[in-house]
């Protein structure tokens, strides 16, 4: 555990916590920011674009020099944003899971700080749905890969994961910022399939919110009904948004007394 965060940085710590159900075992905690320098920006996104090893220096992206060959070329959307991008902390906690029949064994990583959620995004395009069952928030889609993990780092398949998730929250704030500007976010580098489908929105889409459509109409007068309907034509039950938000408070309010 130590190892691990020492090869990470100093934003990293390590804790074992037994009071849940299912995550009860190894805990890493990030508390990080991610944003790269403004003079390395441009870099940094290309790099995540061209599919380049993104290098960290105590938990904040930086420029690979390795990949100095790259175009400094973005999107007209990412460049709308650019200028105005101010870093952002984010407090990250790691579950060192290994149970193949939970998300394929993969650690699972929740934003305790801003809190990353579909209840606050609805559309996010890289969450893992919640597994209410096992008491399970809503976590990163930061790989579709697990058993890779290991093969980058000298075999820390734990170090490989806090690699990969610091860089997921660096594309979460990309995102989240062209979706406050253009009111479409987009995603920088690989986009893997989307774990949310239109008729999942009833469950954490407050229907008085705009409608994820991005039509800016409240869902109750857009496309609630046809949510709804799509969904009980596939067996699907809505589940109780409160239900969701108690399994959230009962993981992050453990999560937090560790923070500090």
């Amino acid at each position: 555990m130590n190892s691990t965060c020492n090869r990470f940085g100093s934003t990293c710590k390590s804790v074992w916590i037994n009071n849940f159900r299912i995550l009860s075992g190894e805990w890493y905690l990030l508390d990080i920011t991610p944003t790269p320098v403004k003079s390395e920006l441009r870099q940094v996104i290309t790099g995540i674009e061209n599919e380049r090893e993104i290098a960290i220096e105590d938990g904040r992206l930086i420029f690979n020099k390795q990949c100095s060959n790259d175009s400094d070329e973005i999107s007209e959307e990412i460049e709308l944003i650019l200028e105005y991008l101010k870093p952002v902390s984010y407090k990250i906690a790691v579950f060192n899971n290994r149970n193949q029949n939970v998300l394929r064994g993969q650690p699972i990583a929740f934003s305790i700080s801003p809190k990353i959620d579909f209840l606050n995004f609805p559309d996010h395009p890289h969450l893992n749905t919640p597994n209410v069952q096992m008491g399970i928030p809503a976590s990163f889609c930061y790989t579709d890969s697990p058993n890779m993990l290991g093969e980058f780092t000298s075999g820390d398949r734990m170090l490989d994961a806090l690699l990969l998730i610091t860089e997921w929250a660096f594309r979460h704030q990309i995102w989240q910022a062209t979706r406050k500007k253009i009111n479409r976010g987009c995603w920088v580098g690989k986009q893997l399939p989307t774990s949310i489908q239109n008729y999942h929105y009833p469950h954490f889409l407050d229907s008085n919110e705009k409608c994820h459509c991005g039509s800016g109409i409240k869902y109750k007068k857009c496309c609630y009904q046809r949510d709804k309907s799509d969904a009980l034509s596939k067996g699907i039950v809505t589940f109780d948004r409160r239900r969701i938000i108690e399994i959230e408070n009962s993981v992050f309010n453990k999560l937090r007394e560790h923070f500090q």
